[in-house]
């Protein structure tokens, strides 16, 4: 190997928990905006258009949008209501809500008023059936938003002046879908009763649309591949990470970039793919002292400092190509 040449390694992944140089702090995989995006397609899958167009969320919107995404039955409108007529947004998802006990009867339920976050999170409680342990917390407000907020239903769900944006709205039904902790029973001992919770398996996205999520790093499209002379894919497909599922997101841009999917479980078919800002650094292979499955170490030449790197989880690219093995002698 001719030391005169410019070579190069680039190292992509995951387990590179920093923010590179060069790089501004929005390259974090993934950042704030990151989950909003991936939280907004993985709504836009379910719910498909109607919903969450605008910046603000009304009562309306927010029960129609929590019915279907939770897979409550909808049958058609009935008056419940004296402000909900049949004409109404989601008029028929209301008085569903209502027959199922996540909204309270009233005279009015007041559609098109903003939806408050006291409400939003009431509503979610009563869905997964714990307004009991609402209750034995101290009832509305308060004891739903604590029973919320330790069955994990409220991060990055903050109180908002003037109700609830559609960011925050789309993201604390996520949570719900995605939640994996549920309330087991109650327990007594000599302070009392307390209640149970434990984690499962499989959260609501799985069980009710069966949607599991997966990260990595593309190795392949229906176009192109990292690993050097690989035939291309007949159908429409994706691989992370080396597993190859079908998707109509088959865009050879992705190579190399790192992403979230949501995929079916039954077809192995990719339904959402974000794709995010990858990580990357450059680094001259004079440099390097030791490169091997889970270690890079360099001489930063503008510091004068040695450097390492955990590398675990990277494709390496070399030249142009990706490397088969991490073995610094054999590149």
């Amino acid at each position: 190997m001719k030391m005169n040449l410019f070579r190069k390694i680039a190292v992509l992944g995951l387990a590179l928990l920093f923010v590179l140089p060069g790089l501004p702090a929005g390259a974090e995989t993934p950042n704030e905006s990151d989950r909003s995006r991936e939280i907004a397609a993985v709504m836009d899958y379910l719910l498909g258009d109607g919903y969450f167009v605008s910046e603000s969320v009304t009562r309306a919107e927010f029960t129609g949008a929590l019915m279907h995404a939770f897979a409550l039955h909808v049958d058609g409108y009935t008056s419940a209501f004296s402000d909900v007529k049949e004409e109404t947004p989601y008029a028929a998802e209301i008085s569903a809500a209502l027959a199922a006990g996540l909204v309270s009867p009233a005279e009015q339920f007041e559609p098109l008023q903003p939806l408050e976050y006291e409400h939003a999170v009431k509503m979610v409680v009563h869905a997964l059936g714990y307004e009991a342990l609402a209750a034995e917390y101290g009832g509305y407000p308060q004891g739903y938003i604590k029973a919320a907020r330790n069955l994990d239903l409220l991060d990055r769900v903050p109180r908002e002046d003037g109700g609830m944006s559609t960011d925050s709205a789309r993201t604390l039904i996520y949570n719900l879908l995605t939640s994996t902790i549920r309330c087991t029973g109650v327990s007594k001992d000599e302070d009392g009763d307390y209640f149970r919770f434990e984690k499962t398996d499989i959260n609501y996205l799985e069980s009710l649309h069966n949607l599991r999520q997966t990260e990595g790093i593309v190795t392949a499209t229906q176009y192109n591949s990292y690993r050097p002379g690989a035939a291309l894919m007949s159908q429409p497909c994706i691989e992370i990470d080396g597993i190859s599922y079908q998707s109509a997101q088959s865009d050879p841009a992705l190579l190399g970039s790192n992403v979230r999917m949501y995929y079916n479980v039954n077809t192995k078919r990719a339904e959402v793919v974000v794709p995010f800002r990858n990580r990357e650094i450059e680094v001259d292979l004079r440099d390097v002292s030791r490169l091997d499955l889970n270690t890079l170490q360099y001489n930063d030449p503008v510091s004068g400092r040695g450097k390492t790197y955990q590398t675990g989880g990277s494709i390496i690219i070399y030249n142009g190509r990706a490397v088969d093995t991490l073995d610094f002698e054999s590149v």
